[in-house]
């Protein structure tokens, strides 16, 4: 009590300094008492497997990949709002709100699907390369980054123009793909065991990056404050990179087969859904020392996800499956038993 009285009296700042010291100490420590739970199971009509899915609270939808279309849903009630016809392996959907339309990958017809956001009718498809799979869209040059998978190359669409402006030559097969908004696009270059940066300006690789530890990377995603990227790897591990350098800053024990994994800049977590039926949610230290602070049970295969940044919550699409017939790569899904599970505080 003596020293504190005599501390206050010489120094009437340091106890402030001292509080909100401690408060910026304490954050991480309260974002990783927060304990998520599933909090609504939704039931959605209509065939096929799913991949990537997408979450738009302001517009009160849902996008998600679905074989041979991609569904628009209502985030709560499930009812469909309309469906963009693709091609057999449906990937991804990039939303371009500031031009009213959204450009999809159509793996099967190599092509992207562009639409319009109020309508949902087809504008036009622009051809790109083989398999096209991820897709980003980087703001500042209105560019669509298209990632195929069979050619290993980019496809860039100036989405004003909504044509293909430049091919860039991938270092291996492309996987998951982020944009920084600072002249970046990071994608996995999942047979190389590494990640390759785009110079957006220059529109071509300008880094590869080794990830070892990390194995056949998949699900990416990027802190742009902290310029840190998380990969997901086949070993069941996720990385953390230092998005400048390069450098792998430590790994992270997750589950087996990711192919989701997203940053929320509010509650300052990385979320990792793997195929074996979990989510995991990863928080740092003041150290910057990443580890799971919560494993949240699923569903068997559900590898994908997707982040609503307004709301918080995690969308987790999953299914039963059926026995797996002799020389498929996957089961078939059950008809009527597809289902988001939707995660939150």
């Amino acid at each position: 009590m003596t020293e504190r009285s005599e501390t206050r009296s010489r120094f009437p700042g340091a106890v402030i300094l001292v509080l909100v010291t401690l408060a910026v100490w304490q954050t991480p420590v309260l974002a990783e008492a927060a304990t998520l739970t599933v909090k609504q199971r939704i039931n959605f009509d209509g065939p096929g497997r799913w991949d990537y899915i997408v979450p738009d609270s302001a517009s009160d939808r849902l996008y998600i990949a679905r074989t041979d279309r991609f569904m628009v849903l209502h985030p709560n009630s499930g009812k469909l709002i309309g469906e963009i016809p693709s091609a057999p392996n449906a990937h991804g959907v990039a939303l371009v709100k500031e031009l009213g339309m959204a450009f999809t990958t159509d793996g099967g017809s190599n092509t992207s699907t562009v639409f319009d956001l109020n309508t949902l009718k087809v504008i036009t498809k622009i051809n790109v390369g083989k398999n096209p799979d991820s897709i980003v869209y980087d703001g500042p040059t209105k560019r669509v980054f298209v990632f195929n998978g069979d050619s290993n190359d980019v496809s860039v669409i100036d989405a004003t123009k909504r044509a293909v402006i430049a091919t860039i030559v991938a270092p291996g097969k492309p996987e998951f793909s982020v944009a920084d908004d600072k002249g970046n696009v990071y994608f996995n270059v999942e047979d190389k065991n590494a990640i390759a940066r785009i110079d957006v300006a220059a529109l071509k690789v300008k880094d590869i990056w080794t990830i070892a530890p990390c194995e056949e990377p998949a699900g990416l995603a990027i802190d742009t404050k902290k310029r840190v990227l998380f990969s997901g790897c086949s070993n069941k591990l996720l990385a953390v990179i230092n998005a400048d350098t390069g450098k792998v800053l430590g790994t992270v024990p997750i589950g087996e087969d990711n192919d989701g994994v997203f940053f929320d800049a509010a509650a300052d977590r990385v979320y990792a859904a793997t195929g074996d039926g979990h989510l995991y949610v990863i928080s740092s230290n003041a150290n910057r020392t990443y580890h799971v602070v919560q494993d949240i049970p699923t569903a068997e295969g559900s590898k994908t996800m997707g982040l609503d940044p307004k709301t918080g919550r995690i969308y987790v699409p999953t299914a039963e499956f059926g026995p797996k017939p002799p020389g498929a790569k996957r089961p078939p899904v059950v008809p009527g038993t597809f289902s988001v599970w939707v995660i939150g505080q």
